[in-house]
This record gives structure tokens, C-alpha cells and sequence, in this order.
């Protein structure tokens, strides 16, 4: 019964799991019925599947994953299994993960900045001494923020994330890489060069925003498309 009331807990709640301890049932008759469960809507869905010549399927991972490698992989993934039964398959890429799309195709004199930010930011955020002195650092200069925000791949907002906050603590990065006698200093003090970084901070801080936009109940094609031809 443990098992079972865990599991309901986390699938249906609290409540749920309050009503499930009232009845006096094994973990083999639970687990039995779920599995009964399953095969029937598998079922249900097989036959809506039969019914009809056309149908579009929506395939997604975790919330905050690009799963664009594994989706749309040309050697693997669920589309290439997909094509080898019907090559008439049509694709299309999930539009959510434009920042991700945007970061393969930018200008080169950009992309070198972007991956100068993300190495910086990268190089204190990876080790607790630098963080430590980077946040007293902040804290003596009263910054608004008193640490940077590492870049991870698999978080869809990273990028836009590490950008803005690299941005606003730039005067305190410069102070910081000019006392452990950086190159990075080099970039910070160069005004073409943080040209350049506001830029990137700002357009993916609009991508971002319409990321988050597309998110949520009551959303679909029609009203995303609308607003990213519109933002």
C-alpha cells in the first residue's frame, strides 16, 4: 500500500492520496488495474488513430530541455524511427526553442562574444572561491546582484539569463578580472565589445519574453504564430 499511496500522491495529489488510504486494497491489485488502465486508452487511442487517413502528434520532453537533438536526430530519435515506417511524414521543429536555433545561426563576430560571456561566466560560477570573492565584491560595490548565473544547455532560457545578468554586472566583472589580472578584463573595458554584448542581452531578453508568452493554458499554432509574426 505505501507504493501505491506514493505514487497516487504524486500523480493526483494530497487529496487523492487521503481518499486512496479509505480503501483496503494490495499493491498487486493497484498496480493490476493501472495496468488495465493503460492498455485501454492505448487502446483508444489506436482505434481514433485507425479512424482516420490523417493525424498530427506532438512529441516533448521535460519542460525546460531542448529536446530538439533527440527529436530531430538524423541517425537517431523518434523521427528517423518514425520515417523509416513512413517517409511521407511531415516535421516541424518545436518553435518554443528559437533562442537555442538563433545561438547556431548568429553572426560569427557575435557568437564569439556570446561564448566569451558564457566562459566568463562559466569560470566563476564553477568554482566556490571566485563565487565568494565575486559576491564581496558586489556586495563592497552595492550591486542590485551578487552573483552571475551559469549557462547549463539544457535550460531553453539560459542563454537569455546569462546574457542580462552579465550585462548589469558588468562594471563589477571588469573590477573583478582586472584584480586577478585577466585577459577578460580586455573585453570589459573595450566599448565596441560591450556594444556588443548589450546587444546580445537584449535580443535574446525578447526572446525570452516571447517564450514565456507562448506558455501556459489556452495557447496553440494559431495565437503563437500571431504573436511571433507581431512581437
Amino acid at each position: 500500500m505505501p507504493a501505491c499511496r506514493i505514487m497516487v500522491k504524486t500523480m493526483l495529489g494530497v487529496e487523492a492520496e487521503k481518499e486512496i488510504i479509505k480503501i483496503p486494497l494490495s499493491d498487486s491489485t493497484i498496480s493490476r488495474k493501472i495496468i488495465n488502465i493503460s492498455k485501454d486508452i492505448e487502446e483508444q487511442v489506436i482505434e481514433v488513430i485507425k479512424s482516420g487517413e490523417l493525424f498530427a502528434l506532438e512529441v516533448d520532453e521535460l519542460t525546460d530541455i531542448n529536446g530538439a537533438p533527440s527529436m530531430t536526430g538524423s541517425i537517431k530519435g523518434f523521427i528517423t524511427i518514425a520515417k523509416n515506417q513512413n517517409p511521407n511524414i511531415n516535421t516541424t521543429h518545436c518553435f518554443l526553442h528559437r533562442e537555442a536555433l538563433v545561438a547556431k545561426s548568429i553572426v560569427n563576430e557575435l557568437k564569439i562574444v556570446l561564448d566569451q560571456v558564457v566562459k566568463m561566466a562559466n569560470f566563476i560560477k564553477s568554482r566556490p572561491q571566485k563565487i565568494q570573492l565575486f559576491s564581496q565584491l558586489c556586495e563592497s560595490m552595492e550591486s542590485d546582484h551578487y552573483t552571475l548565473i551559469i549557462h547549463t544547455k539544457v535550460r531553453w532560457l539560459s542563454k537569455g539569463q546569462v546574457l542580462s545578468r552579465f550585462y548589469e554586472l558588468r562594471e563589477e566583472l571588469l573590477v573583478y578580472f582586472t584584480m586577478e589580472q585577466m585577459e577578460y578584463s580586455d573585453y570589459l573595458s573595450d566599448e565596441f565589445w560591450c556594444s556588443k554584448l548589450a546587444y546580445l542581452a537584449d535580443i535574446f531578453e525578447h526572446l525570452n519574453q516571447l517564450n514565456l508568452s507562448m506558455q501556459g493554458e489556452n495557447q496553440y499554432l494559431l495565437i503563437s504564430t500571431d504573436k511571433m509574426a507581431n512581437y
